[in-house]
């Protein structure tokens, strides 16, 4: 319901400030592409409440800039809540920076002096907006570490770089970009178009940033085709089609209670008969897990990466989870990959380098077949999710105890 609510509200809003100047009908278009090509960004973690924070963001910012006025430092209050939500809040910052800049550079000569030391102070101010976090000032060295040179990105999908087969929607959609700008002879200017270059480049770097592109782009060239292209603007719409606005406020009035109606039902059929939320089967070792609490097995954990957040909900510390681009970083993912990939024959002596007495792994992995191998393990418990092993010496002093 939240993750629902938040995404509703961040492509909602992204309509609203398109709706300022731009035809109904193709905002709302824009809008459900927007939110047609992020539906891989649309999970439940906590990124998703900073969508519809970018968009205000954005909005405000990109709309000072087309004014050629300064932003407000009502904005400073997103900013810090921002900061306290996600790290994608340093985005934000940066496209701060690179709109002061063309705002500086569109401004004339005889102002760029003032307009300098407007957005200056505003950009003190938004930093230290951002800072206001429990963490202060390192949250911008932890975001930094995340989409920086982090040793796990080679390892984690999300992380890799767009290409054509893992991201054949995004360079398809982009292409049709570029070829109808080309068609129609869209003109826009050097700093708009360098900011939006910059985006594209951004999100091409890894396959999670495409919601970012995704959301920004459509705030970036708004302005500039509604001045260019005078089908597109709002007032042109009002003026050559005032029933469809009569129409709209017609069924808006007729039909919202129904609506709310509708979605009611909706919600409370889906609770009643609908599936129980939890985590995906392939990756929650049920079983397992209820084994280890039922025979009060004790020791450190080896368990298998996409087991990690099942372990978590189930309280049990582990060796290895999907924090890999916070935590487990000086070579410790580097090795756990190359062992697993190309080191197979090592991962005996690995698992004793940090004292591991329980392995969690998945049937029939290369963590498996080396386990079965080894005379120091033994399988206590399989089925067709996970496999359970234990090391013989402590299986044995349990025995005796």
């Amino acid at each position: 319901m939240m993750t629902g609510g938040a995404v509703a509200l961040a492509y909602a809003l992204l309509f609203l400030m398109l709706a300022r100047t731009m035809r109904l009908t193709v905002a709302i278009g824009v809008a459900a592409v927007a939110l047609a090509l992020s539906v891989s960004h649309l999970h439940a973690r906590t990124q998703i409440f900073g969508d519809g924070l970018i968009v205000v963001w954005v909005a405000a910012l990109v709309r000072a800039v087309d004014a050629k006025t300064s932003p407000s430092l009502m904005l400073l209050p997103v900013m810090t809540l921002w900061a306290n939500v996600h790290g994608s809040f340093v985005a934000g910052l940066a496209l701060t920076v690179a709109l002061a800049a063309e705002a500086v550079f569109e401004s004339p000569r005889g102002e760029r002096l003032l307009v300098t030391r407007t957005w200056a102070v505003f950009l003190i101010a938004t930093v230290g907006a951002a800072c206001i976090t429990p963490y202060g000032a390192r949250s911008f060295v932890s975001a930094f570490q995340v989409i920086g040179a982090n040793e796990a990105k080679p390892f984690i999908g999300e992380w890799q770089a767009v290409s054509f087969n893992n991201g054949r929607i995004t360079v398809l959609s982009v292409l049709a970009l570029v070829f109808l700008a080309l068609l129609n002879g869209a003109k826009i200017r050097f700093c708009r178009l360098t900011i939006l270059l910059l985006v594209a480049g951004y999100m091409l770097t890894a396959s999670r940033f495409i919601f970012l592109f995704n959301l920004i782009t459509p705030l970036l060239l708004a302005t500039p085709l509604t001045r260019q292209f005078r089908f597109l603007r709002l007032s042109e719409q009002i003026a050559t089609q005032p029933q469809f606005f009569t129409t709209m406020s017609q069924l808006g009035r007729r039909g919202l209670y129904g609506t709310y109606a509708i979605i009611a039902i909706i919600i409370l059929v889906t609770g009643i008969f609908g599936d129980s939320v939890k985590p995906r089967r392939q990756i929650s070792p049920e079983g397992a897990v209820d084994y280890i609490f039922a025979h009060n097995l004790h020791g450190d954990i080896y368990n298998f990466y996409d087991f990690g957040g099942y372990l978590i909900f189930r309280g049990l510390p582990t060796f290895i989870d999907g924090r890999t681009a916070d935590l487990f970083g000086d070579g410790f993912i580097t090795e756990n990959r190359t062992i697993i990939s190309n080191r197979p024959r090592e991962f005996i002596g690995y698992l004793d380098k940090y004292h591991i007495s329980i392995g969690l792994v998945a049937p029939n992995s290369m963590e498996s077949q080396e386990f079965r191998a080894s005379s120091d393990w033994i399988g206590v418990y399989s089925d067709d999710i996970s496999e359970l092993f234990v090391r013989r010496n402590e299986l044995d002093q349990r025995r005796r105890d």
